[in-house]
């Protein structure tokens, strides 16, 4: 992921919030709806950057999960 993201380390990834990582906030909330209306995704497609700016398609999949 270090990689992906174009980190300097694991440290300065996990210091900077995921949800800024989207191209698109709009596109952010859709795939997080899709994740709690489903309860999963497999596979969804979205456009994030790295922490250079540097734009890519990424496909992910996610599970909700309740702490209660």
């Amino acid at each position: 992921m270090v990689d992906i993201f174009e980190a300097e380390s694991i440290e300065q990834l996990l210091a900077h919030p995921f949800s800024e990582l989207y191209c698109d906030p709009a596109e952010r909330n859709i795939f997080i709806d899709k994740v709690k209306s489903q309860g999963h995704v497999n596979g969804g497609e979205v456009r994030l950057k790295t922490l250079r700016g540097r734009e890519f398609d990424a496909a992910l999949t996610a599970v909700a999960w309740n702490l209660n």
